[in-house]
């Protein structure tokens, strides 16, 4: 198949459905012929008894409503506890759907963009009387936690999504209606991914509904879509978002294709029916024509459509009609096309209907199976399938090609009119081995430790039930589609069962773990006054590119070739072990690496001025042959032949002289390196061209900094730097020391000291010759990573590789409900401007700052405050305001109970600037001091003394 311009690729999926809390356990619903309704006791407790229809007790329900991550998502217990559990459930489903997709749209450089909807916010209505209800729906707070408005814009906040973020409402098609939004607005460029889905959480889940006879919920709580029984559906509760990319861009990225959108196209009956809740044959079957003229596709291409498929008697022989007309009119022939409808499984979802049934017909695609669609046994007397190009699915079906694409179409329809179809294809085939053995390095991340643990345990279940995963791509696709918290773990592997053997071993000793610094210092050292050994980066020249190209232009600057089984000449020593260490310092900087500082032993100082471009390649290579007491350019040099530069002139006729030991004078090196491009005549008698460093650059030889121009001229005696010149590199418990190049004895001085210090060193080389040096080197990738140095994973691959499906982020979910009882507490609360929230308190999140306690009578008042308004037990006084949840509506209630608490004003935007409660104390104390500055000893000691009593 070739990418038609106008194709969308599914890259990534999520939701929660009525027994399904993933979209595996969805599918394995589907396949079996769940029907994943929910009945309850006939009495509900109150009387159910209307004039116009009977209670019945049934609804899908969704697991878990009540419970949610807030300090993930950077909410205090306490307002999540008042946000309507669909936008809670919405938000997670967002974030699992973009890993799913094999992104962190943190690091996505383009416009991401959602369009989706939501049911009525039932929350509220359910947790207050209704006499009180319009003082609760004042509180703005309350207001922009619940209300339809804000279900997209939260989202595109909480994950920094800078596409166009809509809601869209056309009641039961929202979310197909979404779907063919996204589509639009990537084949407009205004994104370059799209999400698309809905929601739909109607409270109370424990409640049944109540049948009317012609409406749209059925009798007995069970769907019956295209049979004579059916009398309608049952109220259900789920959501879904899908990840879309225009099918270029997927292929040309690597993505994981779960299906393509071929067309889509929405419309609306207008007045053309009976009545506004009716629906239209014209209307349905003109938007499903036009979906497929849209994408190309001919009717007798489809093989399956996913309806609407209400059950309802007026519904279902309508849309059979409206399908059949939209067939017939294009095609003018004889198609036989399954049908099937996911209602009788899960029930109607509302605004999540549409999205439900296009991952459905995703999934289907995907696995080339069509599930059963429920309860059907006769057709209702109102369609004559015999008449129509259609068949309900009754079993589970194998879905064969017979040699041709497999095609489905979606259709919703909302009541109101507002209709939507898409036509999906099935994905383009991947020629692509699944397994084999190869480098990779697994890296996982997680907010908490504990969360860390299950993170690993769910990647290992996965990995054991899909060891036919190619495990470059699942290593590409933890290290670039997923966001990196303080929490890491590493684990090396070269094929997939190994992984899993390694990930659950009990005591894993191949599984890496550590805690990121809260300012990591990465100094670079290069190394390169030891005997060199070629063969140690033989393996990185053949298998690393950049190695092998930055190492060629050394050694060819040099006058030399790798040959890494001749053994090395003395005479070229120094220039081989400056070029190995100035190819591997290369690959590290071509790869994102960014030391805050360079330091190096006498030959790699030179290696430093040139990767910082303070010298070009000839002059670093002539200095470091000067300082080793060679002579320059000559060294490596038979003695009847000149050898070229690598841009093909003649060396320069000055060389280097042997360092006689001596130190002429120059500027002190506090004086500014403000040089731009200054010609530096040495004492050897060469001139030497030096430009401002890119990285300040440490000498051990000096002990100091750099910083000037004149340095790189002077002359210095042999021998190791004194152990105090290490002093500077090691100031700082989060320095971090990655060595680039061979073993050297001032490298081995270095991690002598490292090891007394506790300091981490990491090595670019392995320290022996059995050990694999790109095992060595995915390993030094993986701890720097681990002390949290940003690299640039993109760049540490070069074949192509693909994103995969892997377990999402393991939420550690806390109950954020606000039950009845809690109602009139509440109330008051939100008329007097205080928490909203009820008494429950939730434990301290896991915070860098340690916990420290409240020593002063204020700072015990602000703890008390914080730990009210942000719903959190154990608030410590260098805890920040906003990573336990807090904001500019909090800070305002905040500055409000200061106020009464301590008769002082104090602005909101001191409480953005004092952040913790230790800073926030002493803008208090120093108002208190000023107020009481100006008062008599009598009203003094009265505002202390109600300070006290408050």
């Amino acid at each position: 198949m070739s990418a038609a311009g106008t194709d969308i690729a599914v890259i990534g999926m999520a939701g929660r459905f009525p027994r399904a809390k993933t979209l595996a356990q969805f599918w394995r619903n589907l396949v079996e012929g769940v029907e994943s309704v929910t009945f309850f006791p006939e009495d509900p407790g109150f009387p159910t008894n209307i004039a116009s229809g009977k209670y019945v007790p049934a609804r899908a329900v969704v697991d878990d409503i009540d419970l949610f991550d807030p300090t993930f998502f950077g909410y205090s217990p306490a307002e999540a506890s008042i946000m309507d559990p669909q936008q809670r459930l919405f938000l997670e489903c967002s974030w699992e759907a973009l890993e799913d997709a094999g992104y962190d749209p943190a690091a996505y450089p383009g416009a991401i963009s959602l369009y989706a909807g939501s049911t009525t916010n039932t929350y509220l209505l359910t947790q207050f009387p209704p006499q009180d209800l319009p003082r609760v729906l004042n509180d703005f707070q309350t207001v922009i936690s619940n209300d339809k408005d804000f279900l997209v814009t939260r989202v595109s906040y909480k994950l920094n999504l800078r596409g166009p973020a809509v809601n869209v409402q056309s009641a039961c098609s929202t979310s197909l209606v979404a779907v063919h939004l996204a589509c639009q607005s990537l084949l407009m460029g205004e994104s370059d991914m799209a999400m698309a889905g809905g929601v739909c959480v109607r409270l109370p889940q424990g409640l049944g509904y109540w049948h009317q006879p012609g409406g749209i919920f059925s009798s007995d709580g069970r769907c019956r879509a295209f049979d004579k029984k059916s009398d309608g559906t049952f109220p259900g509760n789920g959501l879904g978002i899908v990840v879309l990319r225009r099918l270029e861009d997927a292929e040309r990225d690597g993505d994981h294709i779960y299906a393509v959108i071929k067309g889509t196209a929405i419309n609306n009956d207008g007045s053309a029916k009976v009545g506004f809740t009716a629906p239209s044959v014209a209307g349905q079957s003109s938007v499903i024509a036009e979906a497929l003229a849209l994408g190309g596709v001919a009717p007798e291409e489809i093989q399956y459509v996913e309806t609407h498929g209400t059950g309802t008697s007026l519904g279902d022989p309508i849309e059979i009609a409206a399908l059949t007309q939209a067939f017939q009119a294009v095609s003018g022939g004889e198609v036989r096309c399954a049908i099937g409808s996911l209602k009788p499984n899960i029930g109607h979802l509302d605004a999540a209907a549409g999205v439900a049934g296009f991952i459905k017909a995703v999934l289907a695609l995907k696995n080339e199976t069509i599930p059963p669609s429920l309860h059907f046994e006769t057709p209702n007397p109102d369609i004559d399938f015999g008449e129509t190009p259609f068949f309900v699915n009754k079993a589970l079906t194998e879905w064969k090609s017979n040699g041709k694409v497999r095609h489905a179409g979606v259709s919703s329809f909302g009541i109101g009119g507002t209709n939507a179809h898409v036509v999906l294809e099935e994905a383009p085939r991947l020629a692509r081995p699944r397994s084999g053995t190869e480098d990779c390095l697994l890296v996982l991340s997680a907010r908490t430790s504990a969360q860390l643990n299950t993170a690993v345990t769910n990647l290992a279940a996965h990995l054991k039930e899909h060891q036919d995963l190619n495990p470059g791509d699942v290593a590409y696709t933890l290290q670039t589609g997923r966001r990196a918290f303080g929490h890491r773990a590493i684990l090396h592997a070269k094929s997939m069962g190994t992984a899993v053997v390694r990930l659950t071993e009990q005591k894993n000793e191949h599984l890496i773990a550590a805690t990121v610094a809260s300012n990591p210092r990465l100094v670079l050292f290069l190394s390169a006054d030891g005997e060199p050994q070629p063969g140690s980066i033989k393996e990185l020249y053949e298998k690393e590119p950049v190695v092998r190209e930055e190492l060629d232009k050394a050694l060819a600057a040099a006058g030399l070739k790798f040959n890494p089984e001749q053994p090395v000449a003395a005479n070229a020593r120094i220039q081989i072990a400056f070029c190995i260490s100035y190819a591997l310092a290369q690959m590290w900087l071509r790869s994102g690496v960014s030391p805050q500082l360079l330091a190096g032993d006498r030959t790699g100082e030179c290696v430093a001025a040139c990767i910082t471009g303070v010298l070009a390649l000839e002059d670093a290579l002539a200095l470091a042959l000067h300082r080793a007491g060679q002579s320059a350019f000559a060294a490596s040099q038979p003695e009847s032949k000149t050898t070229q530069h690598a841009n093909g002139a003649q060396p320069p006729s000055q060389t280097i002289q042997t360092s006689n030991g001596a130190q002429p004078p120059g500027p002190p090196l506090g004086a500014g390196f403000a040089h731009n491009g200054v010609e530096v005549p040495s004492a050897a008698g060469i001139t030497l061209k030096v430009n401002p460093s890119t990285i300040p650059i440490y000498s051990l030889m000096l002990g100091a900094e750099i910083t000037s121009a004149e340095y790189w001229s002077r002359e210095y005696a042999q021998g190791l730097p004194k152990e105090e010149s290490l002093n500077a590199l090691f100031n700082s418990p989060e320095v971090i020391v990655l060595e680039s190049g061979t073993s050297s004895p001032a490298g081995a001085m270095l991690r002598r000291r490292a090891e007394t210090e506790r300091r981490i060193v990491i090595s670019s080389l392995p320290a022996d010759a059995q050990t694999s040096a790109l095992t060595n080197l995915w390993l030094a990738r993986g701890r720097l990573w681990l002390a949290g140095i940003g690299i640039d994973w993109r760049k540490c691959h070069h074949v192509k590789r693909y994103r995969v499906p892997l377990p999402t982020y393991p939420f550690e979910r806390q109950k954020c409900w606000i039950g009845p009882p809690d109602s009139s507490r509440l109330l008051l609360k939100i008329e007097t401007g205080t928490a909203i929230t009820g008494d429950v308190r939730h434990p301290r999140p896991d915070l860098a700052t340690p916990y420290q306690p409240p020593q002063t009578e204020v700072e015990k008042r602000l703890v008390g405050l914080w730990e009210e308004l942000l719903g959190i037990e154990g608030v410590g006084i260098a805890d920040d305001f906003f990573e336990l949840g807090g904001h500019s509506l909090i800070a305002v209630q905040l500055g409000s109970r200061l106020r009464e608490t301590f008769d002082v004003e104090i602005e909101p935007q001191a409480v953005f600037q004092a952040a913790n409660i230790v800073d926030l104390a002493a803008v208090i104390e120093q108002a208190l001091i000023q107020q009481i500055e100006g008062m008599t000893d009598e009203e003094a000691e009265a505002l202390l003394n109600q300070t006290t009593e408050n």
